[in-house]
């Protein structure tokens, strides 16, 4: 596994330009999401009471958000516009896997140069395919375990409670989404190498254990990292803090593509190992 992660260590090098560009990508992303957020919970927290206020007045403030929330329609452009942008990002993202995986895959076979506007032309279409129905076998047990969920919140008397009684189906739901994940990733990557889908799935198979093994080291590696600059941020305020967060978001961006790296060298049917 050492061998691994070190190639896909030098396969990430060999993409600088790719994960800078997807470090300005997610960075463009999140200040939307910010501004958008900030322009719908700046207006309500507006409306909440003076420090110290009494308790009277905070129901109060919660009974009318509630009845905002519930009896009318004010929520409802913002919902559409968390789902146009939802829309637009799974749009998106199949188009930058695709070239991604081409290139990664281009480069294991040592092919010069990356391969990312290819990778596009190529493989959009399968990996779009893959990516919106592993989203929709992700959102479909929502279907059973929302109205569970919703009884839990309506009927547990403490918060406390409602975590302990959700946790169940919270933690299934969420260990389902990983496999899934895994699985389409693995899928993603036999497709850009070109293997065709039965013997494609008979390799997944083969390489499972030493796929998801790879894969959860290399998330502990993220949460490390992500917890580093958490603390750090804690612990600096100001510019540093601000610096700090641009330099987070671009080391889980270098983790992000060195992931796949990793993932695509156990998938590749030649042995990388040495």
């Amino acid at each position: 596994m050492k061998s691994i992660i070190a190639h896909g260590w030098k396969l990430t090098g060999k993409h600088l330009p790719i994960v800078i560009f997807l470090f300005l990508y997610r960075l463009g992303w999140g200040f939307l999401i910010y501004r958008i957020v900030d322009n719908i919970v700046t207006p309500l927290l507006k409306r909440f009471p003076a420090a110290a206020p009494h308790d009277y007045a905070v129901q109060s403030f919660m009974t009318e958000a509630q009845f905002r929330l519930f009896k009318t329609d004010m929520i409802m452009p913002y919902v559409w516009t968390i789902v146009a942008l939802m829309g637009a990002r799974m749009l998106l993202a199949p188009f930058l896997q695709s070239g991604l995986l081409h290139s990664i895959r281009s480069q294991i076979n040592e092919q010069t140069g990356t391969r990312f506007r290819q990778g596009i032309k190529k493989f959009w279409k399968p990996i779009m395919l893959i990516y919106w129905l592993e989203a929709i076998a992700v959102i479909l047990p929502l279907w059973w375990i929302a109205p569970k969920l919703f009884r839990i919140l309506m009927t547990s008397p403490a918060l406390p409670q409602i975590l302990i009684d959700a946790a169940p189906w919270l933690g299934g739901w969420g260990l389902w989404a990983v496999l899934v994940h895994l699985f389409s990733i693995a899928l993603q990557i036999g497709i850009v190498q070109e293997g065709k889908l039965l013997p494609l799935l008979g390799q997944i198979m083969i390489r499972l254990l030493p796929f998801v093994l790879i894969t959860l080291f290399m998330w502990l590696i993220a949460a490390a990292a992500a917890s580093l600059f958490v603390l750090s941020a804690l612990v600096w305020a100001g510019f540093l803090t601000l610096l700090l967060k641009h330099l987070g978001q671009f080391i889980t961006t270098w983790i992000k593509i060195w992931t796949l790296a990793s993932q695509s060298i156990i998938m590749q049917k030649k042995n990388h190992s040495e």
